[in-house]
């Protein structure tokens, strides 16, 4: 019995390298995997962040904004507690105008830096700047609602025909961003003689449509600034003035137009005269 011993100890250690060395189920392969794949690897190093800020603030200095951004981005995941990387960021952001990622930023660096030994300058920096963007969006907020303002009164007035309820509409819009804004009307001089002149206000709108024909100099095609300076001189009784004004429109593509308003004029005149 005994020289069957070794024999049975060779079969049983084949067994279990057999065992061990058996490829895993599939399944139990796939479990491995997404394990794997949802660990989450926390890194906190305070001194490569330090290092990374160094490398942006001279990518900074390069006025490249946007590699910058990139470290200082690299260096907050690193180490959320060190204000000079959200400094970092907001003004990369700045400089490539996402200023409200920037606020966002900025509110970072000052909570971070406020009260922390060194970081003084940091903190007045970052409340100092940060005012200095907040105004700039106001200011930027400001002056998109004007030319939303401006953009849907130039679309109502370019209707054809021109409703009085439209052009009253466009007017009231023109006007306040005038009043309320300081906006100079001459910039849209053609728009407020076409106004006044669709509502009968001939000679407030035959300062605007003088205007808009002599800010037209140069362009290849005039004839729609010189068809409202007609309008607004006829409504306003200037027979020779409107005359002259529809016989320069007959160059530009409103030809047929000044055509028409020459002839209403001269048959005005016929009946007049009848």
């Amino acid at each position: 019995m005994t020289r069957f011993l070794p024999l049975l100890a060779a079969l049983a250690f084949a067994g279990t390298a057999s065992a061990q060395d058996a490829p895993a189920d599939s399944s139990d392969m796939m479990e491995m995997e997404m394990m794997a794949d949802t660990v989450e690897v926390v890194t906190f190093d305070p001194d490569r962040s330090r290092m990374l800020s160094m490398q942006a603030d001279s990518l900074f200095k390069a006025s490249d904004y946007e590699m910058a951004l990139e470290r200082y981005s690299e260096g907050y995941e690193l180490d959320s507690t060190y204000a000079k990387n959200p400094f970092g960021q907001a003004r990369s952001y700045v400089r490539l105008n996402n200023l409200k990622a920037a606020m966002v930023s900025y509110r970072k660096a000052i909570e971070l830096a406020e009260g922390v030994e060194g970081m003084g300058n940091i903190f007045d920096a970052a409340r100092e700047e940060r005012r200095v963007v907040e105004a700039r969006i106001e200011e930027e907020q400001g002056a998109q609602a004007v030319n939303d303002k401006i953009t849907r009164a130039t679309t109502l007035l370019q209707a054809e025909p021109l409703s009085e309820s439209a052009a009253n509409t466009a007017f009231e819009l023109l006007e306040d961003v005038r009043m309320n804004a300081d906006y100079d009307s001459s910039q849209v001089a053609f728009y407020y003689a076409k106004a006044l002149n669709a509502l009968g206000r001939s000679q407030e709108a035959t300062h605007y449509a003088q205007l808009a024909v002599d800010q037209s100099e140069g362009q290849p095609d005039r004839s729609a600034y010189f068809i409202q300076l007609g309008l607004a001189h006829m409504g306003a009784e200037n027979e020779d003035a409107a005359r002259e004004a529809f016989t320069a429109a007959k160059e530009g593509s409103w030809a047929s137009w000044a055509e028409y308003y020459l002839n209403e004029m001269e048959n005005a005149n016929a009946e007049a005269g009848g």
